[in-house]
């Protein structure tokens, strides 16, 4: 039930930069008892955002994607 919200939202991920960018990116997560574990997200922001370190978004943030 969830395809077409994702394939939408793909879509509009891969025109925002018309596919220069990639859809989807991994995160490396801690989890029980300190594992670490990767997690496959949307991106949601421009590539290298937090190159200078890890920021919390503002609002109207220039590493946010449009739309």
């Amino acid at each position: 039930m969830a395809s077409p919200i994702m394939i939408i939202t793909m879509l509009l991920i891969w025109l925002s930069t018309l596919g220069r960018d990639p859809i989807i990116y991994q995160q490396l997560r801690v989890g029980c008892k300190g594992r670490e574990f990767y997690v496959l997200k949307f991106r949601s922001m421009k590539v290298d955002a937090e190159k200078s370190g890890p920021q919390m978004a503002a609002h109207d943030d220039d590493r946010v994607t449009p739309g």
